[in-house]
């Protein structure tokens, strides 16, 4: 179940990858094509012109490298090391970006740069659960936001949260979200939560919840889902 759920997480991010790289290399293909026809026709260069191009597609190629160092990221070996909370959330992020883009949705990213050691391949696994069901919420809202926060707990715990404006989850259900098997989706598996849940625990020691919850953007009261995960600082050690 465990390598179905990674096999799955996977997938999406091929997906979300395969998308993202569309627009810089369509770009690429045109700066190019259009520097080889000058040639070609023998009109004259505009070296400040010619400079631009060649930085764009520096900037294209970069960020082609960086989507897969982000994936790559994702088969690192199962030993435990020192990462960034921070990092590794915007590494989820990344991977999003086309859907994110795409639907308009804003995501604001206040996790801080709290350094823990653990498996960190394993905790992109919930986070990109948890986005992945934030973006599918909100994508048809006319609010589209995804609030991600990290707070010190006692010096002993460190709290992330992620709560969007997608309206919230059913009262009549919102406790069988981490079932195994339990989907709401036409196609889903049932399983992204419920190894998030198994991840946290049994991996990190920490807690996943979930909740509906309230709060203000720009004077109006949102409703969404608010999913907490509660992490030891003794990992560090």
């Amino acid at each position: 179940m465990f390598q179905q759920n990674k096999m799955a997480t996977m997938g999406e991010m091929l997906e979300n990858i395969t998308h993202q790289w569309k627009q810089p290399l369509s770009a690429i293909s045109i700066i190019s094509s259009g520097t080889l026809m000058q040639r070609e026709l023998g009109i004259p260069f505009d070296e400040e012109v010619e400079a631009k191009n060649l930085n764009n597609v520096i900037l294209n190629v970069e960020h082609l490298s960086q989507t897969i160092d982000d994936f790559k990221d994702f088969f690192k070996s199962k030993n435990k090391t020192l990462f960034s909370l921070n990092k590794m959330v915007i590494k989820c992020i990344n991977v999003n970006s086309n859907n994110i883009k795409r639907h308009n949705i804003t995501i604001h990213n206040n996790v801080s740069n709290q350094d823990i050691k653990g498996y960190e391949n394993q905790l992109i696994q919930v986070m990109m659960n948890i986005i992945n069901n934030s973006i599918d919420a909100v994508e048809d809202k006319d609010t589209k936001l995804i609030i991600i926060d990290s707070e010190i707990i006692d010096n002993k715990y460190i709290q992330i949260s992620i709560k969007d404006s997608g309206g919230g989850i059913s009262e009549e259900i919102i406790h069988k979200v981490f079932n195994s098997h339990f989907t709401t989706k036409e196609t889903g598996t049932g399983i992204g939560l419920y190894m998030s849940k198994r991840i946290i625990v049994e991996q990190f020691n920490g807690i996943l919840d979930a909740k509906n919850t309230n709060f203000e953007i720009n004077g109006h009261i949102v409703e969404g889902a608010k999913f907490t995960i509660k992490l030891p600082l003794s990992l560090k050690n």
